[in-house]
This record gives structure tokens, sequence and C-alpha cells, in this order.
């Protein structure tokens, strides 16, 4: 529409049969067309340059949620309550990525199908590959390549299960100067400096990274929990400033350059991205490509590597540890309705809760649940139009979609999926994954770590390797002495070594184990302990944590007297261990004052019998090696406490005095070699203030029974 006008212009300029008239509008045309083909050109690259793209692996390769995933694809499992995906492709879309290829190998169909149908499409583009050849990682590389998809440099590799909230592009500013700097950089990890416990750190790994301190670089990469030591090859020493250390997490967010998917074309031997390509990369000095280190600061980034991971990030995201992804900043799904009250408590619109229910802490309950009377609910996701029963007790466990809890059901660390029916007493103990649709019968008592399909059986036939051990919440983690599912071999495996530590553990120490005799960790005891002891120091209400122990009861097989003993346990913990005065004057407080303590010690206390577990229990912190020598000749104010405040009777103490008695006599007749502890025992009994208050038990025992004859007589 333009060119016209022009011409007509230069006609008048330049009249008719002049050479230079013909010729200038033809030259002039020509001067303007190139300036327009010089200035597109341009545009396009910037525009090329500014697309950021990133390869999301919808596939982990590994076996870690099987059955689960046999039935659906680990990156569409709830977490929190929303598809692990979501988290993924939200992280990538804040942080400027505009196209994002999704790999999928295992139910891709289920894949493309949600991304189909999701809200995704409007905000950024996504195109899912499917390819039900590839195998692994490396596979799944090579297949892009092969595409040619990849324009953009750098671009982002990344798993689809991982949950982050990073400023991605100070980790893109980060590649980039790093690359200008040293051309054979192709790829940067984002690494996060964690505890070894922590629950986001697969027990199935024992990451080792060596690193310049100048440049980041990474020179050591080793993840193989197989192996006891680490070499480090002596040239790598020389001349340079290096630190090796276990306490960085892999994110598995890796910003690339496009050479590092030509390495895998190249090299049909890297399977595995970190322990093929990195671990060999990093180590080839000579020839290899250079890999830098990006470690996060105040920043969160996680994997969700197995279910132990999987419940240590569902954790994070309730109590606000990844936010903005969180349950109540609407970001994942748009028709979430949920509210957040104290103590991490979530809930969405429809959810229905008994009165007499205990919702504790750090829960998500999706809408239309309900929860029924006297039940009580902790540290554990529920999803939508569930119903639970009456005095039902779930703690640290993942209830998903349209799930039926019956009444006096007890669940402790376990993923139950969508559609199944647990019946009234059914005990899911701690590791149990319920696949969707399993129906537990009435009064059914699970073994630890239990997995369950379809067809009801705890096989579906697949070989799960170690995956026991990768179904370990934080809280669950035990010492590999006491592991029932630990090896018998002598040797020590990785896995011991790398066992999470509990929480706050009980200062008792295991009776027999005192004596000399090997401990035998008592996991029922350091529960309880560890539940009494939380809901002591955070004012919980009493009646939760006694039905939370009731239930724990059952599932253990356990008797009111070790209940009572237990608790007392978990009572002492509170207990300051810096003087007499203080020690004692906080026990009476506990005992007398504290409405959680008291209510707990006499609700499960039933008879003599088990009066007689809270003086052991008290014996016992006494006897410890840091409490003896200042607490030693103090018992009596202790056992006092009890008695003054109806804790315990006369009957308990002067069977507890009994047993003394009888341990007495059978050191003095040869029948037993005493301990140490035996004979810290017989001295604390002989000290002259227990022998004063014993005697005044025993008078108050004659009063009562004086006074029955007198009542008898009467009648």
């Amino acid at each position: 529409m333009s060119a016209p006008p022009k011409k007509e212009k230069q006609q008048q300029n330049n009249p008719a049969g002049k050479k230079g008239g013909q010729n200038q509008p033809k030259q002039q045309q020509q001067q303007q067309q190139k300036p327009k083909q010089t200035k597109a050109q341009p545009s396009e690259d910037v525009k090329r340059e500014q697309k950021l793209q990133a390869i999301i692996l919808a596939d982990s390769f590994s076996k870690t949620f099987r059955p689960v995933t046999l039935e659906c694809p680990k990156v569409l499992l709830p977490l929190a309550n929303v598809p692990m995906l979501d988290y993924t492709i939200e992280f990538l879309s804040q942080n400027g990525v505009e196209e994002i290829f999704i790999f999928c190998v295992w139910h891709a169909d289920q894949v493309e199908e949600y991304i189909r149908n999701s809200r995704w499409n409007d905000i950024v583009t996504i195109q899912c590959i499917s390819s039900s050849s590839c195998s692994s990682a490396g596979d799944a590389l090579r297949e892009i390549d092969g595409m040619n998809v990849i324009r953009s440099d750098p671009f982002i590799l990344i798993s689809g299960d991982v949950v982050a909230n990073i400023n991605l592009q100070k980790a893109i500013a980060y590649h980039k100067k790093k690359r200008q700097e040293d051309s054979s950089n192709i790829m940067t990890l984002t690494l996060r400096k964690v505890q070894k416990t922590t629950g986001t750190k697969p027990l199935s790994e024992d990451l080792v990274i060596g690193m310049n301190k100048k440049t980041s670089q990474i020179v050591l990469f080793d993840d193989n929990i197989s192996k006891s030591k680490v070499q480090i090859p002596i040239p790598l020493l020389k001349g340079n400033e290096l630190s090796f250390t276990t306490e960085y997490l892999d994110c598995n967010v890796d910003i690339c350059s496009p050479e590092l998917i030509l390495q895998f074309s190249d090299n049909f031997d890297y399977r595995d991205i970190r322990r093929d390509f990195i671990h060999n990369e990093v180590t080839n000095f000579a020839l290899g490509k250079h890999i830098y280190g990006y470690v996060l600061e105040n920043e969160y980034a996680a994997r969700v590597q197995d279910p132990r991971s999987y419940h240590a990030i569902s954790r994070d995201i309730v109590t606000r540890w990844v936010y903005p992804l969180v349950p109540d900043v609407q970001l994942l799904q748009s028709d979430t309705t949920y509210v957040q009250s104290k103590r991490h408590v979530y809930k969405e619109q429809g959810v229905k809760v008994s009165r007499s229910a205990n919702i504790i802490e750090e829960v998500v309950i999706g809408r239309s649940s309900v929860i029924g009377d006297e039940s009580t609910v902790t540290r554990s996701t529920i999803g939508r139009n569930v119903r639970v029963g009456n005095h039902v007790t779930i703690r640290e466990s993942h209830i998903w979609n349209n799930v039926t809890i019956e009444d006096n059901v007890f669940i402790s660390e376990a993923i139950i999926c969508d559609g199944a029916v647990i019946k009234s007493g059914a005990v899911i103990p701690r590791g149990s994954i319920i696949s969707f649709g399993v129906v537990v019968e009435a009064g059914t008592q699970l073994k630890d770590y239990t997995r369950m399909t379809k067809d009801g059986s705890e096989d579906d036939g697949y070989d799960y390797g170690d995956e026991d051990d990768d179904w370990k919440p934080q809280t669950a983690a035990t010492d590999a002495s006491g592991d029932e599912d630990e090896d018998d071999s002598d040797h020590d495996s990785p896995i011991d070594r790398k066992q999470a530590t509990k929480g706050p553990r009980s200062p008792v120490p295991q009776r027999g184990s005192a004596r000399g005799q090997t401990p035998q960790v008592d996991k029922f005891h350091e529960h309880v302990v560890d539940l009494v002891s939380a809901a002591i120091s955070e004012n919980q209400p009493a009646t939760a944590t006694l039905m939370e122990i009731k239930g724990l009861k059952f599932s253990h097989n356990k008797s009111f007297a070790e209940c009572v003993r237990s608790t007392m346990a978990g009572a002492l913990t509170q207990v300051p261990s810096t003087s007499v005065k203080e020690a004692v004057l906080k026990l009476k407080s506990l005992v007398a004052e504290d409405e959680t303590a008291n209510t707990l010690l006499s609700s499960l206390s039933q008879s003599p019998q088990d009066e007689l577990e809270m003086i052991t229990a008290v014996e016992d912190f006494v006897l410890q090696s840091n409490n003896y020598s200042l607490f030693g000749t103090s018992l009596a104010f202790f056992i006092r406490s009890l008695y003054d405040e109806d804790l315990v009777s006369e009957d308990a103490v002067l069977l507890w005095s009994s047993n003394v008695q009888k341990l007495a006599a059978a050191i003095e007749n040869g029948s037993l070699v005493p301990s140490e502890v035996d004979k810290q025992r017989l001295v604390m009994f002989e000290h002259p203030l227990m022998k004063q208050f014993l005697e005044s038990v025993e008078e108050d025992s004659e009063e009562e029974d004086d006074e029955d004859d007198e009542d008898e007589e009467d009648d």
C-alpha cells in the first residue's frame, strides 16, 4: 500500500523521458527494501533467544512408588492434594519458561490427557513427547536430540516431581557467567545444603560432592551408596583448593547448554544423567565437559524420589517452606478453596468435622470430606470426598480422594490411594501403601511396609529390591539394631549407616540394656515418648494424644502397663537435670497442674501393676548415667510426688519395694550376679529418706486396712 505513493512522488520530481527519472525509483526501492531485510532478521533472533525452553522428564525410571505407578504415572500422583506435575510446571512458568517439552514413557496417554484438559495450555506452550522404547533418561535425551526441538541456550532440564520456589533467572545468569568464563561449561546443578538426616534426602543415595572453592566447578560427584569409600585422584588435589561434602541435596533442577544433549547422542553408555554422565564427566579432567554447582540460599527445591521424601516435601508445603506454592494460595489449581487456620490446618469448602474430632496440626482436608466423632488427625493430608468414621486415628499419612475409612481404624505413616476402603478396626501401620480401589477387611492388622494392590495380595509379582528402606518418614526411621527388616548379615550395610535419626528420643534406657544385655529398640516405647513429649511441650489436647496412644497400643498389641511406663517416660523428658529441687518441683507441676500429663497418666493407669510401671519409669530416669550422681539419693522425693497426687497407690509402692527386696535376696544368696545398675538400685532403696518414705506408706496402708475392717464390722 505504501509503494505506489512513493513511486508517484518520484515521478513528479523527475520529468518523463530522463534516464535518471526512470532509474531512481528502482534504486530507492532497493535501498528501502534492504533496511527491511536487515531489521527482520535480528528481531527473529532476539525472539528466539528470549524463548526459554525446558525439558520435563515425566518418568523417574525407578520402582519406588510401585504398585501405585502400575496404574497411574508418578507425576500425576497427588502431593498435598495437587498433582506433582503441577508444581513443576508452575515453577517453570513463574520463571519465564515459554515452551515446555514433557517426555513420557510410562502411562504417556494419561499425562497427555491431563495436559490437554488442564489450564496450562493457556499459560505456556506444552508439547508431550512419548516413546515406549526408552528405558532411561539417557534414551529420552537421545530421542529429543533426534527431533531437533531444543533451540534455547541455555535450557532447563528438570524432573516432573520437583517442587521448588527458587529464582531461576538468577541461576540462569550464574550459568551464563560461568560459560563466558569457561567455554567447556555445559551444565549447572542447583544444590541445597541440608542435614544428612533430612527427609528430603533419599536413603538410597549418599551423595559426595567435590567442588573447587574458588570457581564452584564440580570435580567429584558420587552418589553410589554401595561404596564404603570415595576415591579421589591425586592429580586433582595438586594446585586446587577443594571442598568435599555430603551435606548437599541435588535438587534435580539443571541449567544446560544444548551441547549436553549431543553428549548423550555421542555416548550411548550414558543412561543415568547423574550416575553415568555427571559422574564420568567431572572426573575426566583432560577431555570431559565442565559442570558447575549453584548453591541455593534461603530458597527451596527438592525432588520426590520415594515415599519418605514424598512425606517430607508434603510437610514442607503445608508448613509454608515452599511459599507461594502452598494450599491456600490458588496458583496450582484454580478450583481450590482452601482456607488456612492456626497450626497449619487447611480446609476446603464443604468440609465437615465433628465437634469432638481433633484436628491437631499440619493437616490438609479436601472438599466434601467428613471427619467423624472422636477421630484424631495430625500431620496428614486428606483428599476430596473422603469419609472418616468415628474413633479413627490418622497420623503422618496421606489419604487420597474418595476413600472410605470406617470406625476404630488406626492409620500411621501410610499412603491410601483413591477409592480404597478401610473397614472397621483395621490397622494400617507405618510404610504401608494401599493402592487404588483396595478393600482392607475389618479387623485386619497389616505388617509394617505392606504394599497392597487391587487383588488384595501383598505381593504383585514385581521385584522391589530394597525399597522397604525408601518408605521411612523422618519420624519413622530407626536404628539398624531395631529394624525388623534389616538383613541378618554381620557386616554393616550403607543403609544402616544412613538411617535417619528420630526426633526427641526417650532419656530412659531400655530395661535389660542397663544390666549389660543387648539393647532392644522398642518402637512402641519411642513412639509414645515422642508423642507425649510433644503434647506436653506444645500444650496439645490430652484427649487427642490419648486416642493416639490407644491406637498405638492396639496396633503394637501392648498392655496398659506398657502404655503407662512409656507415657511417664515421655513426661519425664520435661524434667530438667539441673538440681534436685528444680527437678522435683517440675515433676510435681507436671502431675498436679499439667492437664495433659495428669489426664494421660490417670486415664491409662488401671491397676496397681500399671502404677508400678510409673514408678519404674521414674527409677529408670534417675538411674541414667548423667542423672544418678545428682538424683541418686533423692528417688524418694520423685516417688512421693506421684504418691501425693494419688497417681500411685500404697499397693503400687509396696509392690515396688517388694520387688527390690527380692532383687537383694537373689544377690545375697548368689543366684544373681549384680550389675552396676542393680547395685545402684539397692543403694537408692537403702537410703534413709527412702526408708522413711516406705515406712509412712506402710502406716497409711495399715490405717486403711483397719478402717476397712471397721466398716465390715459395722455392716
